[in-house]
């Protein structure tokens, strides 16, 4: 690259792979710990749960021939979605009701932009990160 090629603040992902889903952690939303007192009782519960969407990991940057830096950083936006849910129990089953985020979650790849006069060039950035996107509600009822 030339003289007067610098490196910009913008990055974007050259490449992502599935790896798989993630969770947070559970809430309990609604519980009956004395037991339902009729057949078909309902617990009913309006779940509202946050979740995160992120990229995070470790950027590493040559800054001069021999010197190295290296970076852990999180972008991340918080949202929120709620629904309903509900169970019929049996006379005297107890339950919670209890739900988390799940996210899809993804190995990435990063480009830099670089620019200069009359050229930018986007350059891959060594290092490893993980981008987590909301997915939906999973839900659990322990009877």
């Amino acid at each position: 690259m030339g003289d007067d090629v610098v490196a910009t603040s913008a990055y974007r992902v050259k490449s992502k792979k599935y790896i798989g889903l993630t969770y947070g952690s559970f809430k309990t939303f609604a519980s009956n710990v004395s037991g339902a007192k009729t057949d078909n009782e309902k617990l009913s519960a309006t779940i509202s749960i946050s979740y995160s969407n992120s990229i995070s990991g470790n950027l590493s940057l040559s800054i001069k021939k021999n010197l190295k830096a290296t970076m852990g950083f999180d972008v991340t936006k918080s949202s929120s979605v709620s629904t309903e849910y509900s169970i019929n129990l049996k006379k005297g089953q107890k339950c919670k009701i209890k739900a988390r985020p799940a996210y899809d979650t993804y190995n990435c790849k990063l480009e830099r932009l670089y620019t200069g006069t009359g050229i930018y060039i986007w350059r891959e950035v060594s290092g490893t990160y993980t981008a987590k996107n909301y997915s939906h509600i999973d839900f659990e009822d322990k009877l």
